[in-house]
C-alpha cells in the first residue's frame, strides 16, 4: 500500500504530463503562474484525499479547517454552508478505511455537489475540480495496483 509520498509523486507526475500535453496542444494559451500552481495544488490534494478516512496529521488539519469554516458560516449566518460542512464531517467520522473514499465515483460525486452549490464560482470549481478528480483517481489506481 503506497504512502502519502508515493501518492503525491504519482499526482505530480500526472500533473506534469497533463500540463505538458496542454502546452503542446494549445501553444497560444498563456497559462498564468497562479493557474499552474493552483492546478498543481488541486491535483496534489486530490491525490491525498482518499486517505482522509485514516487518522493522520492531514485528517486533523482537515477537521480543524472544517470546524473553522463551520464557525465562520454561523458567524455569517450561512446555515446552508454550515449544514453542508457538518454533513461532510459526519460522513468522514463514520466511514471506514478503504471504504467510500476509495471508490472511483466518490471524487466526482463530491465535485458535483460542490459544483452545484458553487454559484458564481463554477468556472473555477470546474477547472480546479478537474485536477482534483485526476489526483483522486491517481490515488485509487496506485492503491489498486501497488
Amino acid at each position: 500500500m503506497p504512502g502519502y509520498k508515493t501518492h503525491l509523486f504519482g499526482g505530480g507526475v500526472l500533473y506534469l504530463i497533463i500540463l505538458l500535453t496542454l502546452i503542446y496542444i494549445f501553444p497560444v494559451i498563456n497559462f498564468s503562474i497562479e493557474t499552474v500552481l493552483l492546478a498543481c495544488l488541486s491535483i496534489c490534494v486530490g491525490a491525498l484525499f482518499p486517505d482522509i478516512d485514516i487518522t493522520s496529521k492531514i485528517q486533523r488539519v482537515i477537521y480543524f479547517l472544517m470546524g473553522l469554516l463551520m464557525i465562520v458560516s454561523l458567524w455569517l449566518n450561512n446555515l446552508k454552508l454550515f449544514f453542508i460542512i457538518s454533513a461532510c464531517a459526519f460522513v468522514l467520522i463514520i466511514i471506514k478505511h478503504r471504504g467510500i473514499t476509495h471508490t472511483w465515483w466518490f471524487g466526482p460525486v463530491l465535485f458535483s455537489i460542490i459544483w452545484a452549490i458553487g454559484g458564481e464560482y463554477r468556472d473555477l470549481i470546474t477547472l480546479y475540480g478537474f485536477f482534483f478528480i485526476l489526483g483522486y483517481w491517481s490515488h485509487i489506481v496506485l492503491d489498486f495496483y501497488f
